[in-house]
Formats: C-alpha cells, sequence, structure tokens
C-alpha cells in the first residue's frame, strides 16, 4: 500500500507544475528601445545646416530614448533583488512610460 500512497502523491505534484511563462517580465517595449539602431547620417548632413541639424536632432532623441530605457531595466532588475548600480533619474523631458519607437 505505501507504493500505492507514493504513486498519487506523485500524481498529483506533477499535476500543480506550472508551464507558463513568469508574469513578473521587463516590458518589451524598453527591451526594443535598447535594441533600436542609431539613426544613420545622410549626405546631406555635410552641405546642408538644416539636415545637420535634424539628424542632430534625432541622435539625441535616440540617445534619450535608450538612456530612459536602460534606466527602466535597471530599475526592474534593482527591484528583483540584482545587485545593479542604477545610474541618476532621466531628465523631465524624458519620458519615464515605455514609447513604440519606429
Amino acid at each position: 500500500m505505501p507504493l500505492k500512497s507514493i504513486v498519487i502523491a506523485l500524481f498529483f505534484l506533477t499535476a500543480c507544475k506550472t508551464t507558463e511563462p513568469p508574469k513578473v517580465l521587463p516590458s518589451h517595449l524598453d527591451i526594443e528601445a535598447v535594441a533600436q539602431a542609431k539613426p544613420k547620417p545622410t549626405a546631406a548632413i555635410l552641405t546642408d545646416p538644416k539636415a545637420n541639424d535634424l539628424y542632430n536632432h534625432e541622435v539625441e532623441a535616440w540617445g534619450d530614448r535608450i538612456h530612459a530605457a536602460g534606466l527602466r531595466l535597471c530599475r526592474f532588475y534593482k527591484d528583483l533583488g540584482e545587485a545593479v548600480t542604477c545610474g541618476p533619474a532621466p531628465a523631465p523631458e524624458a519620458r519615464e512610460k515605455p514609447v513604440h519607437t519606429p
């Protein structure tokens, strides 16, 4: 009889096993943001001041998005107990919520 109770107990233990992924994950938008490619310069930035200014603005905005997403990911892992040191909070104009960027 003890073998029968062990088999029944094992059956119940395997029935309780979950195969779902964890519910706590970093935002997929932050992961996409930190993997976003740097804007490519065009030949126009060499001769056109407006094109150069626009490119510089795009690069600065890209860097701000990467930094903000990186800080959110750092805080996520810090909240999980990882021994990481996150930098200061982003500037007020940088968004704290993940945003989809092209």
